[in-house]
């Protein structure tokens, strides 16, 4: 799941397993929430199949939307035309868990993280077999998530299932710093702030812990009973704000949890 201009006229792009793609009108308003647009990315997509389903990425300088998943490419498209442009070969035998890009950068190269631990950085500005720029292999375990921080210029932060988070420069293939957040495993979501250098790691176990890019943990947050129930549960998806310091964390029990830091002047708490 994906916003298209979320400042403006949002939209809400949505990626199923069975490899459909659906845009949807007035995201914040239930009452008009309307299907605008959807087609099918890939054809061959087997519904339910334990795999990553399909990932999508939103590029607004070029009204395009990436997307990949159990398949051996990174296929793009044309939103404004509604029409494929082009397949860019990902070199790995594995699916693609993850896309991103520099939003403040140039936003052709991309970076994809696969599920067998490699983490692949594509120039779109050279022809499609020749676009696979680097491979980083230092992970060994499936690729919860990778993302460019907005202003960083070349970082990449990566996180697995292993439990480790690791910050890389795009033009070194070592990593620059080494997070052990959790153990092997038990990490099953990760979120990075695109604006505050803080990222957000969730396990099954039941807690959510934040830290900061120089690797200091920040915040830790556990299982407890409040009056209300249950506050959290196994971690399943966390994602931050575009621009507050709050995020949201989606548990297997159907629950959606939201948090902020303690000083904030936002009313959710």
């Amino acid at each position: 799941m994906i916003w298209i201009n979320e400042t403006s006229q949002a939209l809400l792009a949505t990626g199923s397993d069975e490899g459909i793609v659906r845009i949807w009108n007035a995201a914040d308003d239930p009452s008009k929430f309307r299907l605008v647009s959807s087609w099918r990315a890939f054809p061959g997509l087997i519904p339910g199949s334990k795999g990553a389903g399909l990932v999508l990425n939103w590029q607004p300088q070029h009204s395009s939307i990436l997307t990949s998943g159990d398949v051996g490419v990174i296929r793009i498209w044309d939103l404004e035309r509604e029409l494929y442009t082009q397949d860019v070969p990902t070199g790995s035998d594995s699916c693609v868990t993850s896309l991103s890009h520099n939003p403040t950068g140039d936003s052709r190269v991309v970076v994809a993280g696969c599920g067998d631990g490699s983490v692949r950085i594509f120039d779109f500005r050279t022809p499609p077999k020749y676009s696979l720029a680097a491979t980083f292999i230092e992970h060994k375990e499936w690729i919860i998530d990778v993302h460019v921080p907005q202003g960083t210029g070349n970082t990449i932060v990566s996180g697995s299932t292993a439990g480790q988070v690791k910050f890389w420069d795009m033009r070194s293939p070592v990593s620059a710093k080494t997070i052990q957040a959790f153990n092997k495993n038990v990490m099953q979501a990760m979120a990075v702030h695109d604006y505050c250098p803080v990222l957000a790691c969730g396990s099954h176990n039941q807690k959510i812990k934040i830290y900061n890019f120089a690797g200091e943990e920040l915040s830790l947050i556990r299982y407890h009973d409040g009056f209300l129930g249950q506050r959290i549960g196994p971690v399943s998806c966390l994602n931050f704000h575009p621009y507050l310091l709050l995020f949201g964390a989606g548990s297997n029990d159907f629950i959606v949890s939201l948090y902020a830091r303690p000083s904030s002047s936002h009313p959710i708490r």
